[in-house]
């Protein structure tokens, strides 16, 4: 990377920070402000590499965009290990612990918020105290009774429910978008049919008063005619008068 007298943030498309297909995004003669830059804007898109340079061309730090779950306020709580409320306020507010990691990874949607992470984000953010994570299932020892299974953690029993009560109002709420969709599409219909009837009328009255008009159009015209007429027989006594005086 060439010299410059600043800190960058650069955007590259393709799987390293070495791709020449880059641009900067950010500017600054401190780190401080650079890195924080750079943190907020990760994880970068798919296909492209976000890096963060010195001013003497090395690179301090980049991360490689790849796939990303889309979490609910409740699932992100469940796999950050942070409550809820915590979650929420990062996301809503960008307070709290996750404040610059949830906010600008959180987007409000008809299911309500949605949170964007990649594995290494919750991997990197995760708390290790506090709420249980859930364990991979591990091997019984051999004394172990099968009549006797290990009861499972309340808390995350109550993170599950929390889940699907989430998820359950999500779907409620777009079942009851739907409906409204629905009728205000019923009342469209009614309404274009109304306009419909009654431009259908109007269009039937004005033929019949352009008929009328005609009739009576073609009425006077053909009695101005009629008036206009000349019989044979008064041409034939104007010649009569008129011969005689000719002699």
């Amino acid at each position: 990377m060439q010299e410059s007298g600043e800190y960058r943030v650069m955007q590259h498309k393709g799987r390293g920070p070495d791709s020449e297909d880059a641009k900067v995004i950010f500017s600054h003669l401190d780190e401080d402000p650079a890195r924080k830059f750079y943190e907020r804007r990760l994880p970068p898109n798919p296909g492209t590499v976000l890096a963060l340079w010195k001013p003497d061309g090395s690179l301090i730090a980049h991360s490689e965009g790849g796939r990303r779950d889309h979490l609910t306020i409740a699932e992100a709580a469940l796999a950050l290990g942070y409550s809820a409320d915590t979650i929420r306020r990062g996301v809503v507010r960008g307070t709290g612990p996750l404040g610059d990691l949830l906010r600008d990874a959180g987007r409000k949607t008809n299911e309500g918020w949605m949170i964007w992470l990649t594995d290494e984000q919750i991997g990197r953010y995760r708390k290790l105290a506090g709420i249980s994570q859930p364990m991979p299932p591990q091997a019984s020892p051999a004394y172990a009774s099968i009549s006797s299974p290990e009861p499972a953690d309340p808390a995350s029993i109550g993170q599950h429910e929390e889940v699907l009560r989430e998820r359950l109002a999500g779907l409620e709420r777009r079942l009851a978008d739907r409906d409204a969709e629905i009728a205000r599409q019923a009342e469209e219909n009614a309404r274009l049919r109304l306009e419909m009837a009654d431009q259908d009328a109007a269009h039937r009255a004005e033929r019949a008063e352009m008929a009328a008009s005609a009739a009576a159009e073609r009425e006077r015209l053909l009695g101005l005619l009629e008036r206009a007429t000349v019989r044979p027989g008064v041409i034939e006594r104007l010649l009569a008068t008129i011969r005689p005086n000719r002699s």
